[in-house]
């Protein structure tokens, strides 16, 4: 054998022989000036190389700390700045590069960490990759792992095959397999094959596979292969595959495969498989497959399949089957148009009907009740002012 490598074999057994006595007597023997070398055992304090078996006096390592094993509690107020390597590298703070063949951990933990498992009890801040990554507080940075989770904040860039999720607020972009989700908002771009929502406000653009859900507004592009909603308002665009709906007031587009409604104001476009509408008033163009609605006034364009309602409707409604309001302005066509109120504009159907005529009725039976005697049924054409 040549005789560089006798002399690597014996300062490897000279180390290991050496680290395991430390090791047993809590102990370190230090190769050092004024710090500054190489210590192999529990050292407090070394800039350079610190080579331990499970560390329990560790107070400061700059430069480089191999630990073997890792002791039941973390060393107190210990830190790390450099490379901590090992199978469980552990300190209240590591800063720099970490590898670990089965975990890293911290109380915070900052820079570039490799291991199956990479958690902080407060922050973990950086770029991590890990089967498992999680934070007691904040989780800000770049990570690739199954699951990323944070009780806090999460801001950055995620990728979590599984699931991804805050307790608080998540910025920035989250890639989750089954779902992902925030405590309170959420901002940027999140999707999850599942599903992906928050608690409070959704900003920006998410996709569900199955649902998207924002507890208050929802202000972006929502799309869920099932249902999208928001407890409030939603804003922007809205895509589902069944239904899509805002609890208070919708503006922009709204598609739901079956419906698409809003329980207050309704602004800009609503598209519902089956039926669209709106709690308070709709302005824009609103279709139902069946039917399309409002609760107070529809201002716009209205088609349906079935029938077109609302007290008030401004501009024109179009059906199969009817329109029904307690007052028209602008024109109506149906097979039965019902105007319960003033009528002023046109309407054309099988049969038309109004208490108060201002404009035309055509049709094969034109019911003008405001028409004096002779002129209040008429076939083909009526005509009130």
């Amino acid at each position: 054998m040549p005789s560089h490598a006798h002399a690597s074999v014996r300062v490897g057994v000279t180390a290991a022989f050496a680290l395991c006595i430390c090791a047993a007597a809590t102990a370190s023997v230090d190769l050092t000036y004024r710090r500054h070398g190489l210590s192999i055992g529990d050292s407090a304090r070394v800039n350079g190389l610190r080579l331990n078996f499970t560390d329990r006096n560790l107070r400061e390592v700059n430069g480089i700390n191999f630990t073997l094993w890792r002791d039941d509690e973390e060393p107190p107020n210990s830190r790390v700045d450099g490379l901590a390597i090992g199978l469980f590298p552990r300190a209240t703070r590591l800063t720099g590069l970490q590898l670990g063949l089965a975990s890293v951990r911290g109380t915070h933990v900052t820079g570039i960490g490799v291991a199956p498992g990479v958690g902080a009890d407060k922050n973990l801040t950086g770029v991590f990759a890990a089967v498992g990554m999680g934070a007691g507080n904040d989780l800000t940075g770049v990570g690739v792992s199954l699951g990323a989770g944070a009780g806090r904040d999460v801001k950055g860039v995620f990728l979590a095959a599984l699931g991804g999720g805050a307790g608080r607020d998540m910025t920035g972009v989250v890639f989750a397999g089954l779902g992902g989700g925030a405590g309170r908002d959420m901002k940027g771009i999140a999707t999850g094959v599942l599903a992906v929502g928050a608690g409070r406000d959704m900003t920006g653009i998410a996709l569900g596979g199955l649902a998207v859900g924002a507890g208050r507004d929802a202000k972006g592009l929502t799309f869920g292969l099932l249902a999208t909603g928001a407890g409030r308002d939603m804003t922007g665009i809205a895509v589902s595959g069944l239904a899509a709906g805002a609890g208070e007031h919708a503006k922009g587009i709204m598609v739901g495969g079956l419906a698409a409604g809003a329980g207050g104001d309704a602004t800009g476009l609503m598209f519902g498989g089956l039926a669209a509408g709106a709690g308070a008033d709709a302005t824009g163009v609103m279709i139902g497959g069946l039917a399309a609605g409002a609760g107070e006034e529809m201002r716009g364009l209205a088609i349906a399949g079935g029938g077109v309602g609302a007290p008030r409707v401004v501009g024109v409604a179009l059906a199969l089957g009817h329109t029904k309001s307690e007052g028209l302005r602008g024109i109506a066509v149906s097979a039965y148009n019902r105007v319960e109120g003033r009528q002023t504009g046109l309407s054309i159907g099988v049969v038309n009907y109004a208490e108060e005529l201002h404009g035309v009725q055509i049709g094969v039976v034109n019911i003008a009740r405001s028409n004096r005697s002779g002129l209040r049924v008429t076939p083909l054409i009526n005509v009130g002012f």
